[in-house]
């Protein structure tokens, strides 16, 4: 019991005073007597003790009660009815508490003690647990049946990415907002500098350590591969042995001697320079590795986390287009062609993007069927079909493509010079983005960069743009000359004014890098990324020609991917191999894969984490309570004192009347 007003038991001296009055006070009545000399005889017994009758014992032991009630009334007393220990347990399921120790790893350790501070749960002590991995989930929510709690902890799995903690802390703010007095518990490996009130639960043991690959790269040139691995060590100094295996093949092998928390750059390389220094360890492949499928760097340690011991790289794509180029300005002369009065022409070429003679015409009834190639260049020159296995630019034309949905004004606006700019923030700006991406229309001056506008001679107003294609140059600020979109799985870029007829070719940084810019939209790297961490997105850009692709992960077939869409999120969320199988015509496969591994910052197995990663956010509901807060009973006590003061009142009645 406590008090919310502890200086009311003040009232409690009351007490003393009404027994001395009791005490001092006589109870003399009239009565007629003979005599007084008996009473006068007696009256110094009387002085030493004056004795109480039942009534008036009664009325004083009720008017010490209601000096008490009276008391605790002002003091206002309170009681919890029942201990509360609610608990918010969450556990740590980032890749790190795979650590072993023992055979036992952090994650199961950190199961085991929950497991032990179960057997204090009962209705009142309840139990949250919530599993803080790549994703948060919560198998038991404020429960008090101990059976089920068991159950929900022995069907938990430790992911093998990060830890979404900040979701892990909103759950908990959710269990705080219903009970203000529940006790958050958080079972980790990891050394936070402020808790914010969590009460940490450390996991980690003394004899762990671990050496792990962070990273690898392939680094290729015309006489071979190398490939660069970087190794960390955390917590012993250590041998190690560092493994290259191509295409399962062992082509190098070396021993690398770790200090404690040290690092090295393992560099297999069939280069003789010698640029190895303290940080970088050369290992020399006698045999080049000219080209591979798949190289894997391995690492003997027998650490505690085997999990980035191991980490494999698949070659990249190599981006060299096959282009078909129908242009107006295309001057063929027997065998050969050539197209320099072109500015594309001579502006692709600058941006070291290869042409064959072979494929330059400038008659669309020369080439025959419109099929095999990366790129379809129609440059003033109307196509009479869209080719749909590759990107295709329609330049300069007058027409909207065919099934596009754009639609071209056929007056040509002649002899006007007017400026004209590009957008970056129309629509959804994901094409804009991409095509204008650090183009600038400036132009070096004497006293700086000044800025000026583009201009062009004539043009074509595009009035509608069509489904899917999105607004990229304009002029006057509102006649639309150039689009990009896609049609289908087709990317396209349409304009209708001559590259020629502007005064783009004046930019001779930007423009380049717009053309550039260009390939890269309509021939993008259909998967950018090799290696991956754990809980990343990689975009898979779908090419131009397929006619279906899978999506499989080790092997296993996870989905197809629907191919309406130009591009496919691939969510990394195991370490392992990524595949996506794409096929083209009636049954040419092609494989585009990638490694997910465990992020580096795991492979740090003791960390030190900054002061506001467990921050427990604010909560949202002004209700909020202690679920077992203390009750107040005023009013109980308020009730007794009446009741005692009526009680009072009908005593001395009686004894008066």
């Amino acid at each position: 019991m406590s008090f919310l007003q502890p200086l009311g038991l003040l009232g409690l001296l009351a007490i003393p005073i009404i027994v001395i009055i009791y005490i001092l006070r006589s109870r003399y009545k009239t009565k007629n007597v003979s005599s007084t000399f008996i009473w006068k005889r007696s009256l110094k017994f009387v002085k030493r003790k004056i004795p109480l009758n039942f009534i008036m014992s009664l009325l004083l032991i009720l008017q010490i009660l209601t000096v008490v009630a009276a008391s605790f009334a002002i003091a206002r007393p309170t009681i919890k009815p029942l201990e509360s220990n609610e608990k918010v347990v969450i556990i740590d399921a980032s890749a790190s508490m795979l650590t072993e120790d023992g055979g036992i790893s952090r994650f199961e350790y950190a199961k085991q003690m929950v497991e032990k501070a179960s057997n204090e749960i009962s209705e009142n002590n309840q139990i949250t647990l919530i599993i803080a991995g790549q994703k948060v989930d919560t198998p038991a929510y404020r429960e008090s049946d101990k059976g089920k709690l068991l159950t929900a902890l022995q069907g938990i799995t430790c992911s093998e990415g990060t830890a979404d903690i900040a979701s892990a802390l909103a759950v908990a703010r959710g269990v705080l907002d219903e009970n203000t007095g529940a006790e958050i518990f958080f079972y980790t490996d990891k050394e936070y500098i402020e808790t914010d009130g969590v009460q940490i639960v450390d996991c980690k043991r003394n004899a762990e350590w671990n050496a792990g690959i962070v990273s690898l790269i392939d680094n290729p040139d015309a006489t071979g591969v190398e490939f660069v691995a970087n190794i960390v060590n955390y917590g012993a100094s250590s041998n190690c042995t560092v493994k290259l295996l191509v295409d399962g093949r062992l082509v190098a092998q070396t021993s690398v001697s770790f200090d404690e928390y040290d690092s090295k750059e393992v560099r297999f390389t069939h280069l003789t320079t010698d640029d190895e220094n303290g940080e970088q360890l050369r290992v020399f492949i006698s045999q080049p590795v000219v080209d591979y499928s798949e190289a894997t760097v391995q690492l003997t340690a027998n650490d505690s986390f085997p999990q980035d011991d191991s980490l494999t790289i698949y070659p990249s794509e190599k981006i060299n287009p096959k282009i078909l180029y129908i242009s107006k300005y295309v001057v063929r002369t027997g065998s050969s062609a050539t197209c320099e009065g072109s500015l594309l022409y001579r502006t692709i070429k600058s941006c070291r993007y290869t042409i064959d003679s072979k494929n330059m015409y400038s008659d669309i009834d020369e080439v025959g069927e419109l099929k095999g190639f990366d790129l379809y260049i129609f440059e003033g020159i109307e196509p009479y079909e869209i080719p749909t296995d590759g990107a295709v630019w329609v330049l300069d034309t007058n027409k909207g493509p065919k099934g596009t949905g754009i639609v071209i004004e056929s007056t040509e606006h002649k002899n006007e010079k007017v400026g004209f700019e590009f957008h970056k923030t129309l629509g959804t700006g994901e094409v804009i983005s991409e095509i204008t991406s650090n183009v600038y229309f400036d132009i070096p001056a004497s006293l700086g960069t000044i800025k000026i506008p583009a201009s062009v001679t004539h043009y074509n107003d595009i009035t509608q743009m069509g489904e899917g294609f999105s607004e990229l140059f304009y002029v006057n600020e509102e006649e639309t000359v150039m689009v990009a979109g896609n049609m289908g799985s087709v990317r396209m870029i349409v304009s209708s004014f001559d590259f020629g007829a502007s005064s783009l070719g004046a930019f001779v940084s930007d423009f380049p890098m717009l053309i550039n810019n260009m390939v890269k939209f309509s021939l993008p790297n259909p998967l950018p990324e090799r290696v991956c961490p754990v809980g990343s997105k990689v975009t898979f850009n779908l090419p131009a020609g397929a006619t279906s692709a899978s999506f499989n992960f080790n092997g296993e077939l996870v989905s197809n991917i629907e191919m309406s869409a130009l591009k496919y999120d691939i969510e990394v969320g195991k370490p392992g191999k990524y595949e996506v199988v794409v096929t083209y015509g009636d049954n040419d496969k092609k494989s585009y894969l990638l490694t997910g591994h465990v992020p580096e910052e795991e492979s740090m197995i003791k960390q030190r984490i900054p002061s506001d990663a467990l921050d427990v956010p604010e909560t949202n509901n002004p209700d909020a309570h202690e679920t077992f807060a203390p009750v107040e009973i005023f009013p109980y006590i308020i009730a007794v004192l009446i009741a005692l003061l009526i009680i009072e009142w009908g005593v001395y009645y009686r004894d008066q009347y």
